[in-house]
């Protein structure tokens, strides 16, 4: 993904940090680093939608940064339809999902003309066949949904997953050797499988299952993908269900903390996915202004029929969002 610096000043400045807290960005710059005092922000784009901040700016000077805080007014993003859907991967994974339900789910990924249809391995041979003559490609899981699988099992399933017809491939990490601290096999496993899945000339994304993880889990597991090569990194199943203090399960997915995080953390070149809880175009509009470039949905129809009705069409236009909340449950995708 292309990286490009738009500058608040008179020149570009190397080591720009971005921290985006709450709903206000907060621009750091050392001062050591820029002479004249301006501050860049490092847009991300790879020809997708363009996000606009209405905004006022204050510019506070410190001892050690220059600090410009950028108040957000109103939310606006000029986007086209077939850009929205291309950033849709339509889920067809729920555990009960007959094979009626599953080919009823990837006629609407062909008809929507959606990125991928996201489906389960044994279901590869369908999908392939439904989604023939179209260019929605299919994306198989492995590991899935709590990556508990030896490596050599998660290899060999991604293999065989892209030999049937799988052209992206959604893996999800094992999630107790990252709560333990074991790094090394993490970072063995992810490398084994990126470079398989890479040699078979399909790509991977890497579910981390934030519900489980600490923000430094996220954070380390960003980095080591980036350091890997992975093309994206994912914020969950949809089935990462954490006990609740009544007892019961839920999970909160894909939340605007940890999609900010992630998009500090990974490197340019390492896409986000956002999956569980964005239902809405309004979800799907300000993920994007998070630097987030595809989503797991199965709300495909109610949000690609929303955007139409408000005047989203196959020419860009400019339409504004109501932002997700900064936290709260959800409940699968």
């Amino acid at each position: 993904m292309a990286g490009m610096n738009f500058c608040f000043g008179h020149c570009p400045t190397p080591g720009s940090d971005v921290a985006l807290i709450g709903q206000q960005h907060l621009l750091l710059t050392r001062r050591s680093r820029c002479t004249h005092r301006n501050t860049v922000l490092k847009l991300y784009n790879n020809h997708l939608p363009v996000y606009r901040n209405q905004s006022t700016t204050e510019l506070q000077f410190t001892e050690d940064f220059i600090v410009q805080r950028v108040k957000m007014t109103s939310n606006t993003i000029t986007v086209s339809l077939p850009q929205l859907a291309k950033m849709i991967d339509h889920s067809l994974l729920h555990p009960t999902m007959t094979d009626a339900d599953v080919i009823a789910g990837l006629r609407i990924a062909r008809e929507h003309k959606v990125a991928t249809a996201c489906v389960k391995p044994y279901c590869i041979p369908l999908a392939v066949k439904e989604l023939a003559g179209t260019d929605v490609l299919v994306c198989p899981v492995i590991g899935f949904p709590h990556g508990n699988s030896t490596t050599e099992i998660k290899v060999a399933e991604a293999i065989a997953a892209v030999k049937a017809g799988g052209a992206e491939i959604d893996m999800v990490v094992n999630v107790g050797k990252v709560l333990g601290g074991d790094w090394e096999y993490v970072t063995a496993e992810i490398r084994q499988i990126n470079d398989a899945v890479k040699a078979e000339g399909a790509l991977l994304k890497v579910i981390l299952e934030n519900d489980y993880l600490s923000d430094d889990h996220v954070a380390r597991l960003c980095e080591i993908c980036t350091d890997l090569d992975v093309a994206f990194v994912k914020t969950s199943t949809g089935y990462g269900f954490v006990k609740q203090a009544d007892g019961s399960y839920n999970y909160k997915g894909a939340t605007v903390r940890h999609l900010r995080l992630m998009r500090e953390k990974a490197g340019e070149k390492v896409q986000i996915k956002a999956a569980g809880g964005v239902r809405t175009l309004d979800d799907l509009l300000h993920v994007i202004s998070l630097g987030v470039t595809r989503i797991g949905a199965t709300a495909t129809v109610a949000i690609l029929e929303e955007a139409r009705k408000r005047g989203i069409g196959n020419e860009p236009v400019e339409v504004s969002f109501k932002p997700m909340k900064e936290a709260g449950e959800t409940s699968g995708y």
